[in-house]
C-alpha cells in the first residue's frame, strides 16, 4: 500500500478559511498578551511566546501538508499501533516526565522544547475508538461492546490522571459523543448528563434543599403517572436514593479522592471571593479583565490585567482575558460565532462520510474541540473550574496546537477521499 496517495478533489475550503483565521487570531493574541510597550519587540521575535508560536505554526501547517497527502486507507490499520504507542508514552511521563503547574505530563525533548504525549493521545484514542465501532463485528449494544469501547477511553484517562493533569482527561469524555452516534442507548447519555448537573447544583446549592426539591418532584411525577404507568414508580425510587446517596458523598469525594489544589479550585468556584488573592485570584482577575473590555474593549495592544500578569497563564489557559478586555462584547461574540460556525460546520461534514470510520471520527474531533471550547470559557467566566485547557488554535503552545491541527486535517484528509469506493457503507 502506498504511503502517499492524494486523490483528486479539495478540502473543504470554508473549514480551511475558519482555520487560517483561528491560528492568526491565535498568534496575534499571543502576541498582544505579552506585549510591553516599554520594551517594544517584533511579533516574530523569537525571545516572545508570539515568536516561538510562529515556529510552531509552520510545524504545524507542515503536519497539515502530510495529513492532506497521505494515503487515507492508512488511518484505520495503523490505529491500534498508534494508540499502542501512546499509552507507552503516558506511561513514560509517569515515570521520567517534568513537573509543571502540579501536572507530570511533560517530556524533556530538547533545550526549552516540551512534548505532551496526552495531546498525541488523543489523536490515537480516537483513531483506534473510530476503527473498532465501524467494523462490521461490533454490535454497539452488546455488553463485550460496552466493555472495551470504555477501555479504551478510561485506559489513557486514568494514565492521564496519575499524572495530575485532570483537565486534559475530562476533554477524553466527549468521546461519549462517539459512541452516541454509533448508537448507543441514549438513556446512558441522559443518565450521564443528569449526575453532570447534579454535581453542578451540589456545588451551588445547600445540599438538603435540593434534595427536597429533587424527592418534591419526583412525588408530583409519581402521582401524575401512576395510572398510565406504574413501573414508573419503580423506576425513580431506586433513582431518587441514588441521587440522595450522591449528593450526601460528593464533598466526601472531593476532599479526600481530589488534589488540595484541585479542591481549591472548586472552592473558587464556589466562592472567589472568599480567598481573592489565594485560590480565587484567577477567576476574579480573569473577570475583572473580561469586565474592563466593556463594550468594545480598550484597543489591541491596549490591555492593562493581561499584559501586567494580573491574569495567570495570560497566553495559554486565560487566553481569552486578552480577547475580552482589548475587544471587548464585540469581539468577544465575533471569536465566539467563528468557532460555533466552525463546529457547525465540521459536524456537517461528519455527517456526509460515506465510511462508518470517517463518520465517527469526525465526530470525535467535533466533541474534542466543542470540550476545549466550552470548558476553556467556561472557566475563565467562572462557570468552570479551572483545570488547565488550551483554547484550539489560540493558545499558546506547541503540542497543543500539532495535536489540534492534526485531529482536523485527519478529517479533512478523510473527508476528501469520501467518494472513493472505499469508503462506502
Amino acid at each position: 500500500m502506498s504511503i502517499l496517495n492524494p486523490p483528486r478533489g479539495r478540502m473543504d475550503p470554508l473549514t480551511l478559511l475558519l482555520f487560517g483565521a483561528l491560528v492568526l487570531m491565535g498568534w496575534l493574541i499571543i502576541y498582544t498578551s505579552e506585549y510591553n510597550a516599554e520594551v517594544p519587540k517584533a511579533i516574530y521575535d523569537v525571545s516572545l511566546k508570539s515568536g516561538r508560536q510562529l515556529v510552531w505554526i509552520g510545524l504545524a501547517l507542515g503536519v497539515a501538508v502530510v495529513a492532506s497527502v497521505i494515503n487515507y486507507r492508512l488511518f484505520d490499520p495503523i490505529a491500534p499501533m498508534l494508540y499502542g504507542a501512546a499509552i507507552l508514552l503516558l506511561g513514560v511521563v509517569l515515570l521520567f516526565g517534568k513537573e509543571v503547574a502540579g501536572a507530570r505530563a511533560w517530556l524533556v525533548i530538547g533545550p526549552g522544547a516540551h512534548f505532551q504525549p496526552s495531546e498525541i493521545a488523543k489523536y490515537a484514542t480516537l483513531l483506534v475508538l473510530a476503527r473498532y465501532l465501524s467494523q462490521p463485528q461490533t454490535k454497539i449494544h452488546q455488553w463485550n461492546t460496552a466493555l472495551l469501547t470504555s477501555t479504551l477511553i478510561a485506559l489513557p484517562m486514568l494514565l492521564i490522571v496519575l499524572q495530575g493533569d485532570t483537565g486534559t482527561a475530562l476533554v477524553y469524555t466527549s468521546m461519549i459523543l462517539v459512541i452516541y452516534r454509533a448508537g448507543m442507548n441514549p438513556i446512558l447519555l441522559y443518565i450521564g448528563l443528569y449526575f453532570l448537573l447534579l454535581t453542578y447544583l451540589v456545588l451551588w446549592v445547600d445540599t438538603t434543599v435540593l434534595l427536597i426539591v429533587c424527592v418534591f418532584l419526583s412525588l408530583i411525577l409519581i402521582a401524575t403517572q401512576w395510572n398510565n404507568q406504574r413501573r414508573l414508580f419503580f423506576l425513580i425510587l431506586p433513582l431518587v436514593a441514588l441521587t440522595f446517596g450522591y449528593a450526601m458523598s460528593l464533598d466526601y469525594l472531593m476532599q479526600d479522592f481530589l488534589r488540595p489544589h484541585q479542591y481549591r479550585r472548586i472552592q473558587a468556584l464556589i466562592n472567589p471571593d472568599a480567598d481573592p488573592l489565594g485560590y480565587g485570584w484567577n477567576i476574579t482577575q480573569s473577570k475583572i479583565a473580561i469586565g474592563a473590555g466593556g463594550i468594545s474593549g480598550k484597543g489591541y495592544l491596549s490591555g492593562v490585567q493581561t499584559q501586567f500578569d494580573f491574569v495567570p497563564e495570560g497566553s495559554t489557559d486565560f487566553i481569552f482575558c486578552a480577547i475580552g478586555e482589548e475587544f471587548g462584547w464585540i469581539g468577544s461574540t465575533f471569536f465566539v460565532l467563528i468557532f460555533v460556525v466552525f463546529l457547525l460546520r465540521l459536524t456537517f461534514l461528519a455527517e456526509r462520510q460515506n465510511s462508518l470510520f470517517a463518520l465517527y471520527y469526525g465526530y470525535g474531533v467535533v466533541g474534542i474541540f466543542f470540550m476545549h471550547f466550552a470548558i476553556n470559557l467556561g472557566m475563565t467566566l467562572g462557570l468552570f473550574p479551572v483545570v488547565g485547557i488550551p483554547l484550539p488554535f489560540i493558545s499558546y503552545g506547541g503540542s497543543s496546537l500539532i495535536s489540534f491541527t492534526l485531529l482536523l486535517f485527519t478529517f479533512l484528509r478523510l473527508d476528501k477521499a469520501r467518494v472513493h469506493e472505499f469508503f462506502r457503507r
